[in-house]
């Protein structure tokens, strides 16, 4: 478990997350080397990670309820979820690819959203459907139809992943800064 002071101001860009155990988190890094030979030469975000629910500013009263949230998720779960996965997809933005990602399915993923929505839905609502996924990379430019089909044989033997920790972090620069870190 790892919790810092709560920040008193305002803070951009915060999320409540989940985390892949080390042993799945290590199997996903060792496909990174592969991901580079790609010609669109992916940008990948660390840690890999879960976004159940999304804020662009919280104030310092807010950080605390999300934090709080985060402990009290820990506190009743019933351990690690364990979310079946399909094949890679991605996202586009403006005509381009945005994210290659992982579609991870788990009806305990979708009930943490969906009591996240409903606790702090008046803070802020994605203007899009919750997508449950861990984001791979972000491509340079589009992937060609090879490079595709070659991340699709990267992660082809994935039938799952295990997830055992949620986090409320906020992402500054270039890295995510983790507030709150409970274990499920």
């Amino acid at each position: 478990m790892i919790s810092l002071p709560i920040l008193r101001s305002t803070v951009e860009n915060t999320f409540i997350c989940l985390l892949p155990c080390d042993d799945d988190a290590a199997v996903l890094h060792e496909t990174f080397d592969l991901l580079f030979a790609l010609q669109a030469f992916p940008y990948i975000k660390l840690p890999l990670h879960v976004t159940l629910y999304f804020f662009p500013a919280l104030t310092a009263e807010k950080n605390l309820e999300a934090s709080a949230w985060v402990r009290q998720a820990g506190a009743t779960s019933k351990g690690p979820i364990v979310a079946d996965i399909e094949k890679v997809s991605y996202f586009q933005k403006d005509g381009h690819d945005f994210v290659y990602y992982i579609p991870v399915f788990s009806k305990q993923i979708t009930n943490l959203h969906d009591d996240l929505f409903a606790r702090f839905k008046h803070i802020h609502t994605d203007p899009f459907d919750f997508v449950p996924h861990l984001s791979l990379f972000y491509p340079a430019s589009n992937l060609r139809d090879e490079e595709k089909k070659e991340a699709q044989k990267l992660y082809a033997n994935f039938q799952n992943i295990t997830f055992d920790r949620i986090a409320f972090a906020a992402e500054k620069g270039n890295g995510t800064h983790f507030i709150d870190v409970q274990p499920l």
